[in-house]
């Protein structure tokens, strides 16, 4: 799969990488869009808000389609449209809505607008 990586401030790069292995509680999306937004120009020029290691994947305004779940997820399948919010300090996103029993969080990926 192709990847825009920061690989140092000021340098771009498209490079392919290999698919993401998920775990149990992980959710893989195919990008249908992502946004560029501010704090994506500053990890670019070297001076992101929050200390950083390069290199680094942009890109946390995403929406796209489940491609994979892993075997603990539930409420969500192939083929479901997904986004994840505005967090981009945040790796795990609060699944309540997709699991508010369990009160679980899902890596990757939270089901908050469709994006079809």
């Amino acid at each position: 799969m192709k990847a825009l990586i920061f690989q140092a401030p000021h340098k771009a790069v498209v490079a392919e990488i290999d698919q993401p292995q998920i775990g149990p509680e992980e959710v893989l999306v195919k990008s249908r869009a992502v946004g560029i937004c501010h704090s994506d120009f500053e990890l670019y020029e070297g001076r992101y808000i929050i200390p950083v290691s390069y290199p680094i994947i942009p890109g946390h305004e995403w929406c796209g389609e489940v491609v994979e779940t892993g075997a603990a997820v539930q409420g969500l399948q192939p083929g479901d449209a997904v986004s994840r919010p505005d967090e981009p300090e945040v790796q795990e996103v609060d699944s309540a809505a997709l699991d508010q029993a369990r009160g679980r969080r899902l890596t990757v990926v939270s089901s908050e607008l469709p994006c079809r």
